[in-house]
């Protein structure tokens, strides 16, 4: 093999290594500049290549990293070094540091109580959603952390849904086609959140509820009425209501969000997103 084409290939491979993954990572992220990119399709796109994009680069670079291994320059080894400490480093940022379902896990357990058991402040602003009698409170401070809630209220399946980055909170029915979905955050796109149906991993927004991408493109999952109180004010209205309680393995991530669901003069997404404007009321 040629000195040109062994050089040709180890940088195709590296390329092949990196790019999908970091480009998607930056697109799906509140980077600045990338909500503001119409990327939906690109981002799907490198979201189904990057594995295979990974293999095929690896298999790319067996050859000449092993020939700069045992044959190449001083020079060439330091570069064969320095890649694998970036490849090394890029997919900690894009596989760990920076992918959502990551960043934001979903609830280890699932647990409610009574207003008698309940350990919630009744300050905080709960969502709540009535069915069959049954009324349940979730506190925003929590649902903002893992972006989404997958439960039940009565026998009705529930996905309660907020999205920091717009403040948008909307309670949806999980089913299409007549089965209940599990859904999974992918990331965000214009500033909103993300989130992707396991059976089709069709792509779905959280403001509206739309499938915007994939096999369910064009579908609206069903949206639950929900409203928007604080804890107390749902204990008044539902004495028997239950609250969600939290999940004592994310304190460190919910005490991120402290003081979240209270009017602030700077939003904590401005840096991200300096053209947002709150409008301060009450």
């Amino acid at each position: 093999m040629t000195p040109t084409i062994k050089k040709s290939l180890f940088w195709i491979g590296t390329i092949c290594l990196i790019l999908p993954a970091f480009l998607q990572a930056y697109l799906l992220m509140p980077f600045p500049g990338s909500q503001d990119l119409e990327a939906i399709k690109l981002t799907y796109f490198l979201e189904k290549i990057i594995f295979p994009s990974r293999i095929i680069g690896l298999v790319l670079l067996i050859y000449p990293a092993w020939s700069y291994i045992t044959q190449g320059s001083i020079k060439q080894k330091i570069l064969l070094v320095v890649i694998v400490l970036i490849a090394a480093g890029l997919y900690y940022f894009t596989d760990v540091s920076y992918r959502a379902e990551v960043m934001f896990k979903e609830p280890g357990k699932i647990q409610f109580a009574t207003q008698k058991d309940n350990k919630v402040p009744d300050s905080l602003v709960v969502m709540t959603v009535v069915n069959g009698g049954i009324a349940k409170a979730y506190p925003i401070k929590f649902v903002g952390y893992h972006h989404k809630i997958q439960d039940n209220v009565g026998d009705k399946p529930v996905l309660v849904t907020y999205c920091t980055m717009c403040r948008s909170g909307l309670v949806f029915d999980p089913t299409v086609d007549g089965k209940k979905q599990v859904f999974r955050l992918v990331g965000a796109r214009h500033y909103n959140a993300v989130i992707e149906d396991a059976a089709t991993k069709s792509w779905w927004y959280q403001a509206t509820g739309e499938a915007v991408i994939g096999e369910q493109a064009g579908k609206q999952l069903a949206i639950i009425p929900s409203e928007q109180m604080t804890l107390k004010s749902f204990f008044v209205q539902y004495p028997d209501g239950q609250v969600f309680q939290a999940d004592d393995t994310f304190t460190e991530e919910y005490n991120d969000l402290k003081n979240y669901d209270r009017r602030q003069r700077k939003d904590v997404d401005s840096l991200t997103n300096p053209d947002k404007l709150w409008i301060e009321v009450g």
